[in-house]
């Protein structure tokens, strides 16, 4: 035996701890598949292969585009793919021989062994989340199956579902996106709409038309095919249909009244004071076995739900209902998009309530105020014909003068009064109808200091008027605006202290006319200057000396200026500081001016006498009082005090003129005219309606009834003197004139 040295015995070591590592590396190049062969003898240069039977599988696993790996039957991993390796964010060496487990999320370890275990039989899915190396986790959807009996378990195909994942997550934002912007869109529309709703609700006169866009606007929010309106009336208390949209006007008016707690939505809302719901008829408890039920399924109608309109003070004004051909349940969305539209509903039905109370009271004060005047006129009317009997034929003296005198001004105040009151009616009506002309504006100004000269005299008052020295034309009523100016005028005098000044000016200015009336009156508070011209409002101080006056000269005043196209305005700096009042008018177009007819000296001082007259009025003083007038005046004259005396005397008299009054008990006055023109000798009289009312629509119906002229009391003598002279010129001078 050869005794080794112990150099021999370290070189020996040193090549056996080479061959071991380089077996060891070896060892680890196989498991981990980086060679194919591998050389055993050197010295005669022999090479053995390895390529083993998994050489093509282990090719083909590196050419997939998955991960994947291979566990024993316990699930330790037995090889990996470079992919693997990647996904786990571990290097391959390090993952061999460890369990697949120790890389799982514990919530998914339960789908993990139900994967292995079910995959010895078959192939499975499912989705697993695992864990990387760096704990962060990692969804996957797994594939398993069975690889071969033996050592080998299981193939794991598995597959990062951390970009479809975030693929489905921005698809998911994106559809809520869009859904988002659908809504946003379909809200930006609702808004849209209801701030258009308001806007028409303040600019919108014609309710009518509200009431369509309320309901279009319902069934827009609300999805629906058909809505109605209704308001409660209070009398009633039921529900009155004011407009619908979208069924057929035979459905409407079965639904056109409905009272309270009826077998209907509207009625169950009107008895909760609460919305009433119901998404399909066929299944509503109240409605079973009811005739409504019947209306409903023939009008088509499956849902329907209504909403009460309440006031701001929380009284029911009314309903708004929205209905459907198909059972529907509506959404909080579009029931909170009701609910605006139903306080704008609301508050359209409150305001129209309280323009309609509004519209009654002025038309009732107009009617009392045009009925008054009529019945103020009646006794006006013999008093009137008293003063001018007593002065005719009442013996000279000066204290009996005086009261004559007394009365005749106190009546002619009273008389300007009542029509002052009638006049403001008109215009607030839009009744009063100009009879323009083309006329000087001297003249107008001429006509209105005639009739307030005595009464600025009266006051020791300084007047001082100034015209253009040019011709002003204008294109109006001369009587209208000279009651314009005379009112001014007579509020300047009123208005004034005693020996104060007064100043009537006009001067051009362009192509209008500018006429102000001054005084060094007891003038007009800042806060008055915007409301003296409503109609009653006087301040304190101007009450005071008012004289009589009710306040409504002004409002007067202004309602016949703006009818001629111009404006008005007042004037003041302050109490005891005076007043003025401006008024600027158009100026007509330079057009030839047509020469006035002129009357005879003659002319006006005829009279008619020998006439034979039938006077009827059921008030006896007045008829009376007229028939004693018209008789000292040297006529034939007869009476009668209703309508049924009218026609028997018109056919016993047969009288020239017929003075018939219109208001008259048993048959009124237009009737009797009608009879009386039935007859033959009822065909050639002159038939004059003598009345208190002097409306244009008053006059129409007087022609229409078959009378020639129009009369209104308390007559004038001389008017009516004037008028029957016209007739008999018209007759061809059948009354005897003097």
């Amino acid at each position: 035996m050869t005794t080794l040295t112990i150099d021999q015995l370290l070189r020996e070591n040193e090549a056996l701890r080479r061959r071991l590592e380089e077996a060891e590396n070896a060892l680890d190049a196989l498991r981990a598949g980086e060679v194919d062969a591998i050389l055993v003898d050197s010295q005669g240069e022999q090479v053995y292969t390895l390529e083993s039977a998994d050489k093509p599988y282990r090719l083909l696993v590196e050419q997939i585009p998955y991960a994947a790996a291979t566990l024993t039957a316990e699930g330790a991993i037995i090889h990996g793919n470079r992919r693997f390796a990647d996904l786990l964010r571990e290097p391959l060496a390090t993952l061999l021989g460890k369990p697949i487990h120790d890389f799982v999320a514990p919530e998914s370890e339960p789908i993990l062994k139900t994967l292995l275990c079910d995959g010895e039989n078959a192939e499975i899915q499912g989705e697993v989340v695992l864990r990387r190396g760096d704990g962060t986790p990692l969804p996957t959807h797994l594939g398993v199956r069975l690889v071969q009996e033996g050592a080998f378990g299981s193939c794991l195909l598995v597959r990062d579902l951390t970009e479809q994942r975030r693929y489905q997550e921005l698809q998911r934002m994106q559809t809520e996106l869009c859904e988002s912007e659908a809504r946003l869109a379909a809200e930006l529309a609702d808004t849209k709409l209801l701030q258009s709703i308001s806007a028409q609700l303040i600019q919108e006169d014609k309710v009518e038309t509200l009431y369509e866009q309320i309901l279009e606007a319902a069934i827009a929010v609300m999805h629906s095919d058909m809505a109605s309106m209704q308001m409660l009336d209070p009398d009633r208390g039921q529900l009155r249909l004011l407009a619908w949209k979208g069924f057929d006007a035979e459905s409407a008016a079965s639904w056109e009244w409905v009272r309270l707690g009826s077998a209907t939505s509207c009625g169950a809302a009107l008895a909760s004071g609460e919305r009433v719901i119901i998404p399909d008829i066929e299944t509503c408890d109240f409605l079973a076995g009811t005739p409504n039920l019947d209306a409903y399924r023939r009008s088509e109608i499956r849902g329907m739900q209504s909403t009460p309109l309440v006031s701001r003070s929380g009284r029911i004004l009314g309903m708004i209902s929205t209905h459907w051909r198909r059972p529907h349940q509506p959404s909080e969305r579009d029931l909170r998009l009701l609910d605006v539209l139903a306080r704008q509903a609301a508050d359209l039905l409150e305001r129209k309530q309280a323009e309609q109370a509004l519209r009654d009271a002025d038309r009732k004060k107009d009617e009392f105020l045009a009925t008054l005047a009529h019945e103020l006129r009646n006794p006006l009317a013999p008093i009137r014909n008293a003063v001018q009997i007593l002065k005719a034929n009442g013996p000279p003296h000066s204290e009996l003068d005086w009261a004559r005198g007394v009365l005749e001004r106190q009546l002619q105040l009273m008389a300007r009064l009542l029509e002052d009151l009638l006049d403001v009616s008109r215009i607030s009506r839009g009744k009063l109808e100009l009879r323009k002309e083309r006329v000087e504006l001297a003249a107008v100004a001429r006509a209105a200091l005639e009739t307030s000269r005595p009464v600025i005299e009266a006051c020791g008052h300084e007047l001082t008027v100034t015209l253009p020295s040019e011709t002003i034309h204008l294109e109006a009523d001369p009587v209208r605006l000279a009651q314009v100016f005379g009112n001014l005028l007579n509020n300047a005098a009123k208005y004034t202290e005693e020996r104060g000044r007064i100043e009537l000016t006009a001067e051009r200015q362009g192509s209008d006319v500018i006429v102000s009336v001054k005084d060094t009156g007891i003038g007009i508070r800042a806060d008055m200057l915007s409301r003296v011209f409503e109609i009653f409002s006087q301040s304190e101080r101007a009450r005071v000396r008012a004289q009589g006056g009710l306040g409504v000269g002004l409002s007067l005043v202004k309602g016949l200026v703006e009818l001629h196209g111009g404006g008005i305005e007042a004037r003041s700096e302050g109490p005891d500081r005076g007043s003025e009042f401006v008024v600027r008018l158009p100026i007509a177009v330079e057009t030839p001016l047509r020469e006035p007819a002129q009357s005879s000296a003659e002319d006006e001082q005829q009279s008619v006498t020998g006439c034979r007259i039938l006077i009827v009025d059921d008030n006896r003083d007045s008829a009376d009082s007229l028939a004693v007038l018209l008789k000292v005046m040297g006529n034939e004259v007869g009476t009668a005090y209703d309508g049924e005396q009218a026609v028997e005397a018109a056919a016993t008299l047969r009288p020239d003129v017929v003075l018939l009054d219109i208001g008259m008990p048993k048959v009124n006055g237009y009737e009797a005219c009608r009879r009386i023109r039935q007859q033959p000798w009822g065909q050639g009289m002159f038939l004059i309606a003598l009345t208190g009312w002097g409306q244009e629509e008053d006059r129409r119906r007087t022609e229409q009834a078959g009378f020639d002229r129009h009369m209104v009391k308390p007559v004038e003598p001389a008017a009516l003197m004037k008028l029957l002279t016209s007739l008999s010129s018209e007759s061809g001078g059948r009354f005897t004139q003097r």
